[in-house]
């Protein structure tokens, strides 16, 4: 079976090119990023097709960490071309998948020219639920002109592949049927997050960290008003500033941008991990954490409950009961109130969260639609 996957930069499904190339599909990956940079990438024996050089000067604004206003209109800028040029690299294949927000012509062309069965790979909220929850932020609010690309996607696509349960929720209220549509969590490479010994919190002071951008989406501002309350809560925060405004307290410090491979001598130095979003496909930063022996604090739209669903240790795992100050001073209280906590990750919850794991749940949903069943 020839497969082929339609993105701008890897995501997640670099990772998936690889599980679905270890199952013997011959896979190809189509995207915008160059080629030295993708030899970061394990793509084993997946392909790899490149048309970097084809939007060579908005592909470099588009890489920009320190200029996210900028990154963020390129981005969305970039996403009809690389649509465009997908198409037109596209060989022949009996499935393509595409990355939401990226592939509408594209998931087009696969099922006329090619009569492939097409995927649309979203990994967020359904994108009408998505620009709800963050319209109240003017740096965060979506394109129109994106909408519209990703309502089209969603309706050429024969099947719409999601991280968690919130996100399959967001879709079943716009009306989408759930015979469309597949739940599968993310993978983690958590051999590189490794487990401390249970922590003891032995007076109200809390250090806590956030990883991820600074945004309004991920539920920031929420941070920001529980610090301004309370003198025992402190926070750092790893990864970019994302147009939110960040607080001027002792008790705050933001370290920037922090590879992947390094976090883990981060988590180690703190007590739990926040991720208070208002919309959060699935936090992968959440099975990092609990990996490295921090409790976790999220809210009910980050794939949290779907984590805690499955791990042995359910009390690692604190879900907000809203998604504000109160819900976040609430978990908080919870916190301090078990002084003890058994962490980590059961080597059985690690098999769960596994690349390998992730890629052969795909690969079972694609023979079942490819035979019918």
């Amino acid at each position: 079976m020839k497969i082929v996957i339609g993105t701008s930069t890897p995501f997640h499904l670099v990772h998936l090119a690889r599980e679905l190339a270890e199952f013997g599909y011959e896979v190809n990956v189509i995207g915008y990023m160059p080629k030295w940079k993708m030899k970061n990438y394990n793509l084993g024996k997946a392909s790899y097709t490149c048309i970097f050089w084809n939007i060579f000067p908005l592909s470099l604004l588009a890489l920009q960490r320190i200029f996210p206003k900028i990154q963020r209109w390129t981005t969305f800028s970039i996403m009809p071309i690389v649509d465009y040029l997908i198409s037109k690299k596209m060989t022949k294949c009996d499935v393509f998948i595409g990355l939401s927000g990226v592939s509408m012509n594209s998931l087009k062309v696969a099922k006329v020219k090619y009569n492939a069965i097409t995927i649309c790979d979203r990994g967020a909220a359904h994108v009408l639920k998505q620009n709800d929850l963050i319209k109240n932020s003017k740096s965060n609010k979506l394109p129109t002109n994106y909408i519209t690309r990703e309502l089209n996607s969603y309706e050429e696509a024969d099947y719409i592949i999601i991280p968690s349960f919130f996100s399959l929720n967001t879709f079943l209220e716009q009306g989408l049927s759930k015979k469309k549509i597949f739940v599968n969590n993310y993978g983690v490479n958590l051999d590189r997050f490794y487990s401390k010994d249970s922590i003891s919190i032995k007076s109200n002071k809390i250090n806590a960290l956030f990883v991820g951008s600074w945004s309004y989406q991920k539920g920031v501002d929420i941070i920001n008003k529980v610090i301004e309350v309370d003198p025992d809560f402190h926070v750092t925060h790893i990864g970019i500033n994302n147009g939110q405004s960040i607080i001027d307290s002792r008790n705050f410090k933001s370290i920037g941008h922090v590879p992947n491979h390094e976090l883990v001598n981060h988590y180690n130095n703190y007590d739990v991990l926040l991720l208070p979003s208002r919309q959060d496909g699935f936090g992968m930063v959440i099975l990092e954490a609990l990996s490295c022996g921090l409790s976790v604090i999220a809210s009910t739209n980050t794939g949290a409950p779907d984590i805690k669903s499955v791990i042995a240790n359910k009390n690692s795992v604190l879900i907000m009961e809203s998604i504000d100050e109160i819900g976040l001073v609430n978990a908080l209280k919870e916190f301090r109130l078990n002084k003890s906590f058994t962490s980590g990750l059961t080597v059985r919850d690690k098999e769960n969260f596994t690349w390998q794991a992730y890629g052969t749940r795909y690969v079972n949903f694609i023979k079942g639609i490819v035979n019918g069943s």
